[in-house]
């Protein structure tokens, strides 16, 4: 069989092997990430006369591209024939072969590093036999012995640089035999000795600047000006033409938006390929410096500033060389900045915070790479203890052993995750601190994901989701995150408002790195649970010819009490491949957006589940709670042997949950009366607020719908004067009805006298304090709503919202409501029902089918739908429905059960009975009956 070996724009014939690319390369593996290092340090020593752009264009660095793409895939490259075919470029078979060999030396890299690690020098008679074998069985005196002596060459620096290099003699003669083993000449042989001989003695530790050593590093002194133009970067560190040329653009349109102001740039991480000291200043700060000159050469005015201030934190690349270049660094940024001390610029560690000169805005950045570098160390030894386990389990038969080949697949299958990076304890809490103190509105910076659609970043349960970082800052989310930019992933999304509780998730890791819908898959919708913004499409970022994604950044500045940040695309080319005619910088105009300082959340985090009063406020039914000014006002009938109507209140504006000892306080339990009596009822009421005024209503024991009505606003229950309004004609069947407030109407869904599940509906009118029935509420079809319990309505400015159990079922179906005129003349029915079929939610890893037994609760607050539902195993379970309006009736998220947190302990809130939820300007309060007791429960998010 024939396959075709595409290199770029150049074919390759040859038997039975898979296709490769030989693209630039990044590997999330550090030791594979080493070897293209090693290969690129070695060759810029060969060829000093060279540009980075050339030396990637060599055939010996093109074959590494191509070794680690298919180490990537879990391939191995097959040996290419020793001569090509005729329609196989001369290039094109060099690149085959500097693949092979490449891979040939880094299994022998592996091997170093495994022995190295192994401890026990009765392992060397082994391992040398192992090279023998491997050299007999693949031929690599076939290649040129200059290739021979260059990939030598990289092995050494290889050694060097993860660190090997304090080696005993005993193991210096395991690398002394591998080198002996190539079939190259003894002048090469020396060269290579005498190269390693130049390599520092030193074995390498994490460089990581720990906050409880820094007691001094705070704030930067330097705050952003109020007109400055922030530019946001991720994964830009690869020193590709086209990094270069997207800085100059990005630079330039912050330069037109404001001549002359502050421009401020935070990158969020990642410096290719390993961080290296030399990576981290021609990769990175050099770039810098050579487009701000070109950039004031070609502005040709004094007021550009070349030199603006610069801040970075690493990604996991940079700890692949343990941070000694990243913090090096560090130390070099913000040193020319005009006009600035250098010293009120400083940033000492990977992590800061950097705020404006108004207060209302900080950028607080972390360090999520370094638990990737403390995991080059672990795999360093985990090579070891895979070649200790193999010749433990297999000595004395050694004659051929398989695991060579693997090792490296199997490192690297180990290392590359998912794995959810944490943060230093010292570090969090230098975090947390500027969280709490800080009294503006933070945007967070990490390099790696909160959640990602696309990639499984956690070996548990949820694979999107680093739980991590999200039970570190959930807490957080309600009024002091505004936004989170991450990176790592090469690609640009804007996820959904509200997501998991956080207003505003980003990723913007596409600034450089060369992405291909091929190989990178960057918008896969591997789990539905992440959905986008509705803006947000797959093809919002543009491909070139050649498949690759365009780069991606930000610009942000202040608007008001906003900050208003644009998001731009630039060409994309391959390094190999010729540049575009004219790229051009274009905002994705879509989803441009104002991170405002007002809240979404999608997912609440709750807090309480604790009893309103131990003993006195009980229940056999539902509560119903409403609010008015951050009020809180509950009905719900006792539980006495004959049930009588209660009230209790609370002010919500008093409870501040993020002090320390903030309690709810709850008025004691009123008797609710009308002319001095009191009323009975046997099943649940349903209370809401309108315009100041209280209305509740009530089955009575004849089966009426009665209504009463006080103002709201008084916080002593016995005082309050309760007024009937009257009832709805006709008796109603034994559920709980449900109400709403919509275009001057209260709307009354309950169930038919005398039937188990037909729903009718009605309205009271509080102007005309009038009533009246429209009968079985149908759908556009004229079919009935059925439900055998009390269904949820809510509305919003253009719709009503019906929510209720199916008749035969448990599945939860909806309904929308569209008025046909503004308003509603005389006793008309302007309204139309379509049923929207079953409730599906973009929950956990697929499409999710709440379901219930018992009903729900459905409020709506600040552009968001919150139903709360109790489930099947008597768990309060909650889901959104977003991005409602005039034109959209929007899509449902979420499915997560309802925890709260008592104690800094999260417990699952259950019920035996319908939950009624408020919303008040602070949060929502939940209230509910206990699951195994008769007390009324609230809990808060």
């Amino acid at each position: 069989m024939v396959n075709k070996l595409l290199f770029n724009n150049s074919l390759v014939i040859t038997p039975n092997r898979s296709i490769m690319t030989s693209t630039f390369q990044n590997p999330r593996n550090p030791l594979a990430a080493m070897w293209a290092s090693a290969a690129e340090s070695h060759l810029r020593e060969q060829n000093p006369n060279l540009s980075i752009q050339q030396i990637r264009q060599l055939p010996m660095m093109q074959g590494v591209y191509a070794h680690l793409n298919q180490l990537k895939q879990r391939q191995r490259v097959i040996k290419p024939p020793a001569q090509g075919a005729a329609s196989e470029t001369s290039h094109a078979l060099k690149v085959a072969q500097m693949a092979y060999l490449s891979q040939v030396f880094f299994d022998f890299a592996m091997t170093t590093a495994a022995f190295y690690n192994s401890g026990n020098a009765l392992y060397l008679d082994y391992l040398t036999k192992v090279i023998e074998d491997y050299n007999n069985s693949h031929d690599i005196d076939d290649f040129s012995t200059e290739d021979l002596w260059g990939f030598g060459l990289c092995l050494i620096v290889w050694v060097g640089l993860v660190g090997l290099t304090d080696i005993n003699p005993v193991q210096l003669e395991l690398l002394n035999y591998i080198i002996n083993q190539l079939p190259i000449p003894p002048e090469l042989k020396q060269d290579i000795n005498e190269f390693w001989s130049s390599i520092p003695k030193d074995r390498y530790s994490i460089q990581y600047r720990n906050a409880a050593d820094y007691p001094g590093y705070q704030i930067i002194s330097w705050k952003i000006p109020s007109d400055a133009q922030i530019i946001m970067l991720g994964d830009w560190g690869t020193s590709l033409e086209d990094a270069h040329e997207f800085l100059y653009a990005i630079w330039k349109k912050a330069y037109q938006n404001n001549p002359g102001k502050a421009i401020v740039f935070i990158h969020l991480g990642d410096i290719y390929y390993c961080g290296l000291p030399y990576e981290c200043q021609e990769y990175f700060y050099n770039v810098f410096v050579n487009v701000g000159q070109r950039l004031r050469e070609d502005i040709g005015n004094d007021n550009f500033n070349p030199n603006p201030p610069i801040f970075t934190i690493p990604g996991n690349h940079e700890y692949y060389s343990y941070g000694y270049g990243y913090f090096q660094l560090l130390d070099t940024l913000n040193q020319n900045v005009p006009g600035v001390n250098p010293s009120a610029l400083d940033q000492e560690c990977s992590f800061f915070c950097l705020q404006t000169e108004d207060q209302k805005w900080q950028f607080l950045g972390m360090d999520t790479g370094r638990t990737e570098g403390n995991a080059l160390l672990d795999l360093l030894q985990l090579a070891g203890d895979i070649v200790k386990e193999w010749i433990d389990e297999h000595r004395p038969d050694w004659s051929w052993v398989h695991w060579i080949t693997d090792l490296a697949k199997a490192t690297y299958d180990d290392y590359v995750g998912p794995f959810q990076p944490t943060l230093d304890p010292n570090e969090l809490n230098w975090l947390e601190d500027k969280l709490v103190h800080f009294h503006g509105k933070t945007i967070m910076l990490s390099h790696h994901q909160l959640f990602s659609r696309e990639a499984e970043i956690n070996h548990n349960s949820p694979e999107y989701m680093n739980t991590w970082l999200d039970k570190h800052f959930s807490s957080y989310y309600k009024d002091k995150i505004a936004a989170w930019y991450w990176g790592h992933e090469h690609t640009f999304a804007v996820y959904l408002d509200g997501l998991m509780g956080l207003n505003k998730g980003r990723l913007l890791g596409s600034s450089s790195y060369e992405a291909t819908e091929d190989s990178d898959t960057p918008y896969a919708n591997n789990y539905p649970a992440v959905p986008f913004s509705p803006n947000m499409t797959d093809t919002l970022v543009h491909k070139n010819n050649d498949g690759l994604y365009y780069h991606t950044g930000a610009i942000m500045h202040q608007s008001g009490s906003d900050m208003a940040v644009k998001y731009y695309q630039f060409p994309a080319w391959s390094q190999l491949g010729p540049r575009p005619d004219t790229p051009k910088l274009e905002e994705i105009g879509a989803v441009a957006e104002n991170i405002t300082t007002s809240f979404k959340s999608l997912k609440p985090t709750w807090i309480g589940d604790v009893p309103i009063s131990q003993d006195e406020v009980t229940t056999e039914h539902s509560p119903s709670v409403a609010t008015w000014n951050d009020v809180l006002y509950m009905l719900y009938a006792d539980g006495s042997d004959s049930p009588k109507l209660k009230v209790c209140t609370a002010n919500a504006a008093d409870f501040q949950p993020e002090k320390k000892g903030s309690v709810l306080h709850w008025s004691h339990p009123s008797k609710i009366g009308v002319n001095n009596s009191t009323i009975s009822t046997k099943n649940s009421p349903v209370v809401i607020a309108v315009n100041g005024q209280l209305y509740g209503f009530y089955i009575d024991s004849n089966k009426y719908l009665q209504g009463i009505t006080a103002e709201a606003g008084t916080s002593i229950p016995d005082n309050w004067n309760w007024a009937s309004i009257g009832n709805l004609p006709g008796q109603v069947g034994d559920a709980a009805p449900a109400a709403c407030f919509f275009q001057g109407r209260i709307y009354i869904v309950y169930r038919q006298s005398g039937s188990d599940n037909n729903l009718c509906w009605a309205y009271y009118d509080p102007e005309a304090r009038s009533w009246h029935n429209f009968g079985p509420l149908n759908n556009t079809g004229g079919n009935n709503f059925e439900s055998p319990n009390a269904p949820a309505l809510a509305a919003d400015a253009y719709h009503i919202y019906l929510a209720y159990q199916v008749k035969d079922g448990t599945d939860i179906r909806w309904a929308v409501g569209t008025p046909s005129n503004a308003a509603p003349g005389g006793s008309s029915d302007n309204i139309s029902w379509a049923d929207k079929g079953k409730l599906e939610t973009a929950g956990k890893q697929e499409t999710t089918n709440p379901d219930t037994e018992i009903g729900m609760t459905l409020q709506y607050a600040d552009g968001i739908f919150l139903l709360v539902y109790t489930s099947t195993n008597y768990s309060l379970t909650q889901c959104a429905l977003n991005d409602t309006g005039a034109d959209s009736t929007g899509s449902w998220v979420g499915s997560n059960t309802v925890k709260a947190n008592v104690n800094t302990n999260p417990s699952t809130v259950r019920s035996g009975r319908v939950p009624a939820l408020a919303i008040t300007a602070g949060g929502g309060f939940l209230v509910y009956r206990g699951k195994d007791h008769d007390e009324i429960y609230w809990a808060y998010y």
